[in-house]
């Protein structure tokens, strides 16, 4: 089965290069993609609404990391482009988790999750195959080139990763051909290759001993992304330009036509135990083909316009009852129970259309995700009706924390989505967490808020009001503790808000308009002083991504992607304040010295001033990963000379399998010297990051493993590195 890769059109790649945070069609940023399919959908709808298994309002146990210092305390969600199911026991099911998101495990149809790659940083599930000679063998590629090809023999409860002779590069598929005669053979063993870059290498790599060593099998010089074998000897390799065939097990490849688009990308494979071979490539009449001899001529299916990434055939059905899982123009889920005569689309209880993951076992029962970070959903009613099932499933993609400053035992959390500004691939992202006494976190999903969210800002006195920034949907605020939003600008990104410490009807927020083409348009600060009631939208010639507005002062501190910016009347005016050209993430302000500050950005870049930013030091730590990014930074609210710093490896400037770790640091001293607290965060990229005021707990929030919760105040940590070790020197002048 599948797949073709695509790209998320996050913030980093609108107007530029498209971003690292996962794979492209070439250059086509998804949000082209589903214009491009946007027409009209000839279909049914069947199917009728379900409540959730697990209600928007939920108690998530603090559960244990690898390490007893970490606790996942939710939300639960999360991106799952792949699964498996056992072939005779249902009710053990694998899910794939998308960037560094791990791979899990349910030993219970789905009821509940658990973790399997703990021991490992940053896994990702992109595909996953099973032995078909022995069940307790898995083995998992990763399409960012982490981990490129890992391998379990217990049933995923432990892993190895084996890459002799892989390029590093990204790994998309794995076909298992299992072996014939006796049960001492090892399977052979395709793995799907190539880079985001469009550099030339890559294409199909063979293993003949269970994937201790690998080889070069072609076709070479494309990006295989999908696989399948009718047999032994047949192997089929989906790629960005057509269909390939071998006939000889991978010695030689020819391109396969007789029916299907020429040069159109096959964004999907399964082959059925008849033999008939199924591909996925999107055209004008048909997206779906079947072919019945062996690949020599193709039939179209129907499904006009629409990228599909997974294909299930009922094998009880004679092949009539079939799923595809699609990615937009409102299909979502199709189902045909005639062979493809009559297409139905599926949904009920689906937030987002966009189908990324699917499968289905030998009780029929369904597995779905979406692109909407809503975690994994359950069908037992052939697709009428789906259900989330994530109990355990802490694997959600965290874009912004925050604490109330009224209430330090209430989190609010916002959450990645769909990068799209088309409703029918939105779900509900910003989330409530209200800590027990007993240390058990209950979550409330904000179910009006069907947007992807960030920057969420609570002004002080009042919980009930809340200023949210949003991916192309403006800036929302509510003044029902979420229950209902206003939208207070209708277009655009937001990444910063903020309310004045002191004044409570004074708000700012950044907004980054996009234009038609993707690429950026206007930049604009926004700024109310009657609560939100009247905005008044001024021109900038920044984007800002945080706000600090300092207490008992008229000064606000922005972070941009043109350095510091300052202004000394509440952000009615700005002034640069150093670190120009320097695309900065965060910027921490000392607690008691207003004028030492820290800001910290791409490449590991943390800088420090001492004078209000009349000069910069860079203080960045020589044992930081060197691509990764400084994205959040905070100071202890009880030690105010206590620094901490979140390192991401995710949606990277650079190749992620350049990048393949994240962290977590902190600095008794103001940044002279360091101690590590990465060890047992199994997804080490922090987006998002809080301190308790009591300075006890440290909230983490992660690329895909919820929220990670740190009792500071009990970490054993590492030896100190003293500054004057620092890989950079010297200052950068205002």
């Amino acid at each position: 089965m599948r797949r073709l890769s695509y790209c998320y059109p996050c913030l980093s790649c609108l107007g530029t290069t498209p971003c690292q945070r996962t794979v492209r069609i070439g250059t086509v940023l998804l949000a082209t993609v589903l214009l491009a399919l946007s027409c009209a959908w000839p279909v049914e709808t069947e199917g009728r609404g379900g409540k959730d298994d697990a209600t928007a309002t939920s108690e998530t146990p603090s559960t244990p990391s690898p390490s007893p210092l970490w606790q996942c305390i939710g939300p639960e969600g999360g991106f799952f482009p792949h699964f498996i199911v056992h072939p005779t026991d249902p009710k053990i099911v694998y899910a794939g988790g998308d960037d560094s998101s791990g791979i899990w495990k349910s030993t219970d149809g789905g009821d509940s999750w658990s973790l399997l790659t703990g021991s490992m940083k940053n896994v990702t599930g992109w595909w996953i195959a099973m032995d078909p000679s022995n069940p307790e063998i898995l083995y998992s590629v990763d399409m960012y080139g982490r981990h490129p090809f890992i391998k379990s023999t217990d049933g995923g409860n432990s892993w190895i990763e084996k890459t002799q002779g892989l390029p590093r590069c990204r790994t998309y598929c794995v076909l298992v051909i299992p072996s014939s005669g006796d049960g001492d053979r090892t399977s052979t063993l395709f793995v799907g290759t190539g880079y985001e870059d469009g550099s030339t290498d890559g294409g199909a790599f063979k293993s003949t001993d269970g994937g201790e060593s690998w080889t070069s099998s072609g076709p070479t010089d494309v990006k295989v992304t999908c696989l399948a074998a009718p047999d032994s000897g047949t192997i089929f390799a989906g790629t960005e330009k057509g269909l390939h065939c071998s006939r000889d097990g991978g010695i030689n490849w020819e391109i396969v036509e007789g029916g299907l688009p020429k040069g159109s990308p096959i964004t999907g494979l399964t082959v059925t135990a008849a033999g008939t071979v199924y591909a996925a490539s999107p055209g004008p009449e048909n997206s779906l083909f079947k072919s019945t001899d062996g690949g020599a001529t193709w039939m179209g299916m129907g499904i006009p316009s629409q990228m599909i990434w997974d294909i299930l055939v009922e094998p009880e059905s004679n092949e009539q009852v079939i799923y595809c899982g699609t990615l937009g123009a409102e299909a979502g889920v199709l189902k045909t129970t005639d062979g493809g005569k009559i297409w139905n689309s599926m949904n009920a209880g689906i937030s987002s259309k966009i189908i990324i993951g699917m499968t289905q076992g030998k009780d029929k029962t369904l597995f779905c995700s979406t692109f909407a970070n809503e975690g994994i959903l359950r069908s037992r009613d052939g697709a009428r009706s789906w259900h989330r099932s994530n109990r355990g499933l802490n694997a959600y993609y965290v874009t912004g924390l925050t604490i109330d400053p009224n209430d330090p035992q209430r989190l609010i959390v916002t959450g990645l989505g769909a990068y799209s500004a088309d409703d029918f691939s939105q779900a509900p992202n910003t989330w409530i967490g209200k800590l027990s006494p007993e240390g058990s976190m209950s979550w409330h999903l904000l179910e009006n808020i069907n947007v992807q969210t960030y920057a969420p800002s609570i002004p002080q006195g009042n919980s009930q009001v809340l200023l949210l920034g949003t991916f192309l949907k403006g800036v929302l605020l509510s003044t029902d503790g979420g229950a209902h939003v206003t939208r207070v600008h209708d277009t655009g990104y937001c990444t910063a808000t903020a309310f004045d410490p002191d004044d409570p009807r004074i708000a700012l927020a950044s907004v980054q308009e996009i234009l038609p083409d993707n690429k950026p348009g206007d930049r604009l600060l926004l700024r109310t002083e009657d609560e939100g009631a009247t905005w008044a939208k001024m021109p900038v010639n920044f984007r800002a991504t945080k706000f600090i507005a300092e207490k008992n002062s008229h000064k606000v501190w922005a972070a941009t992607d043109n350095g510091i910016f300052l202004s000394l009347d509440e952000g009615g005016t700005w002034q640069q304040q150093g670190l120009a050209g320097q695309d900065i993430n965060t910027v921490a302000q000392h607690p008691s010295r207003p004028e030492s500050l820290y800001a910290g950005g791409k490449n590991a870049a943390l800088f420090r001033t001492t004078d209000g930013g009349a000069t910069w030091q860079p203080v960045t730590h020589p044992e930081w990963p060197e691509y990764c990014e400084v994205h959040e930074l905070a100071f202890d609210p009880s030690d105010p000379e206590k620094l901490y710093v979140g390192l991401s490896g995710a949606e990277p400037a650079r190749r992620t399998h350049d990048v393949l770790r994240g962290g977590f640091w902190t600095s008794p001293d103001g940044g002279r010297t360091w101690n590590e607290l990465t060890d047992g965060l199994w997804n080490d990229h922090v987006f998002a990051l809080a301190i308790s005021p009591d300075g006890k707990f440290g909230y983490v929030g992660t690329y895909g493993g919820s929220i990670q919760r740190l009792h500071v105040g009990e970490t054993k940590v590492r030896q100190p590195i003293p500054e004057t070790q620092k890989n950079n020197s010297g200052s950068v002048a205002h």
